[in-house]
């Protein structure tokens, strides 16, 4: 886990884009926008264009259910074409190379997701949240609870490391979320008019949402 907490604020103290600073680090692949979830059954997609769409991709199974096994094209077309029906990561980092097919399952016939299977190498799954303008810590707070339930739903990332990255106006403090979700693991980035976060746990299912920073009305 030490190596890539160490090899991301690396990349985020760089004046590089971040996929770009990525690159640099030898350990690990870093791969972008990786899907987690998609829709399982067809009747689910409200949008006549989409499913025409998918229909003209062959992206039905005859029982009119969306692919177990996936192509990087295949999924391509979801994000151009249905990207309301994939869920993704910012990162999955990888053990190995990057990945160019995925596997989904549903865990009941009629779930609305398929959630994506662990191949052996998933290493920790990252979620980057920007915030170019001030924002009340309760509305952060709502926004990475939002991401943390999410990515709970999926059982292949509930076993793996967690890691929030968060990119903040200087003025604003989020340290009280860093501390009650993250406990003492965070760190603090200063760059520039920003402040970058980055909070973790070793494993996301170990990351306590039952009480609040703030709480609810």
């Amino acid at each position: 886990m030490d190596a890539i907490i160490n090899a991301l604020s690396k990349a985020l103290h760089s004046e590089h884009p971040l996929q770009e600073a990525l690159k640099d680090d030898s350990e690990h692949t870093w791969h972008p926008n990786y899907p987690v979830a998609i829709v399982h059954e067809k009747h689910r997609i409200k949008e006549e264009n989409i499913i025409g769409a998918l229909e003209s991709a062959e992206l039905f199974l005859p029982d009119d259910v969306t692919p177990t096994h996936y192509n990087e094209m295949m999924i391509d077309f979801f994000r151009n074409n249905a990207p309301h029906y994939l869920k993704q990561l910012s990162w999955m980092c990888l053990e190995k190379q990057r990945h160019s097919s995925y596997t989904f399952y549903e865990k009941r016939p009629h779930d609305y997701w398929k959630k994506v299977q662990n191949p052996g190498d998933f290493q920790a799954a990252v979620e980057y949240s920007i915030y170019t303008q001030p924002q009340d810590i309760c509305s952060i707070e709502s926004d990475l609870r939002d991401i943390l339930r999410r990515n709970k739903e999926v059982p292949s990332l509930k076993e793996i490391p967690f890691i929030w990255i968060a990119k903040t106006p200087s003025s604003e403090d989020i340290r009280r979320l860093l501390e009650h979700y993250f406990l003492d693991k965070y760190q603090m980035i200063l760059h520039g008019e920003q402040v970058i976060y980055i909070g973790w746990n070793t494993k996301l299912q170990d990351v306590n949402m039952r009480h609040f920073v703030c709480p609810p009305n």
